[in-house]
Formats: structure tokens, C-alpha cells, sequence
């Protein structure tokens, strides 16, 4: 009887867990083209400016399931995007600044920056499904960023979205 008793109590903890405002959180590991690695840097001192938005940003999904329940499932994209396009622009550029806004000119020409690359956050769409046969989330991810290239005056030299 206590087996049971402890069992009931295993699944209901599980249950609330999965249903409190926490979630789950889910690993996020993008990656970086190798060949990006062959390129030879662009002789250029580059500001890199990731919106905050962009840099903290998390996506959340709820999902009901007759069987297993509420899942509270929590997506920390910013961070490790943000990391990643950190490593990026190294490579692209001879010399990286990272910037917590879009500062004055004077910053700017203190700092010795030939141009600012900006990134933003346009879209985030999310597709989950819980699969009951291997009791998982499959999903489909479908991001959107604005990267602008500025020169040292922030006047757009360039823009193009990523999908």
C-alpha cells in the first residue's frame, strides 16, 4: 500500500512540475558553419549591437495532453543566438566591439570603430507537438532577424532579414 501511496505522490509531483509557471527548459545548442573558420577576417573594428530583446529572449509553449498532461516547456533562444553571433562576427572582423546600445558618435570615434553590425529580433514561431509514442516535444522553430550594417555616422550602408 505505501508503494502505491508513494508512487501516486511520484506522478502528482510530476504532473504539478510540469504544470507550474517554471516549465521545462529545453537545450538550445546552435551551431556555426565550419567553413566560416577558412575566411580570412575583414580588416575592420566593428561595434556588434544584439538588441536586448533578441539577446534575453525566450519563447514559451504550453501544451495539453489527455494522457501525460500540462507541459510548461520554456525556450531560452537569446542567449546561446547571441553567443553564437558574438563568435561569428570574431571571425568575420579583425576586431570586435560588443555594445550595450547605440552610443554617440563621440563613443563611437573614441572607440575607433570603422561600423556598427546591428541584429534585432523581427519574428519567433513556434510549432510543438507532443508526440505520445516517445513521449517528447517535436517541434519546428522558424526565427527572423534584421542585421544592418551602419557605418561610423549610423547611416544604413546595408540591411537584409534572416529567416
Amino acid at each position: 500500500m505505501k508503494k502505491i501511496a508513494l508512487f501516486t505522490l511520484l506522478i502528482f509531483l510530476f504532473v504539478v512540475g510540469c504544470a507550474n509557471g517554471r516549465g521545462m527548459k529545453v537545450i538550445i545548442k546552435p551551431t556555426l558553419d565550419k567553413q566560416l573558420k577558412e575566411v580570412q577576417p575583414l580588416p575592420l573594428h566593428v561595434g556588434l549591437f544584439i538588441e536586448p530583446s533578441l539577446r534575453h529572449f525566450s519563447q514559451e509553449e504550453w501544451q495539453n495532453n489527455p494522457i501525460a498532461g500540462i507541459h510548461h516547456y520554456v525556450f531560452p533562444i537569446g542567449e546561446p543566438l547571441a553567443k553564437n553571433i558574438e563568435e561569428m562576427t570574431n571571425m568575420v572582423f579583425n576586431r570586435v566591439t560588443i555594445l550595450n546600445g547605440l552610443t554617440n558618435l563621440e563613443t563611437i570615434e573614441k572607440a575607433g570603430l570603422d561600423a556598427i553590425l546591428t541584429v534585432q529580433l523581427k519574428t519567433s514561431k513556434l510549432e510543438l507537438i507532443v508526440e505520445e509514442s516517445v513521449w517528447r516535444a517535436i517541434g519546428k522553430h522558424d526565427l527572423s532577424v534584421q542585421v544592418s550594417f551602419l557605418d561610423k555616422n549610423q547611416n544604413k550602408i546595408y540591411g537584409f532579414p534572416f529567416d
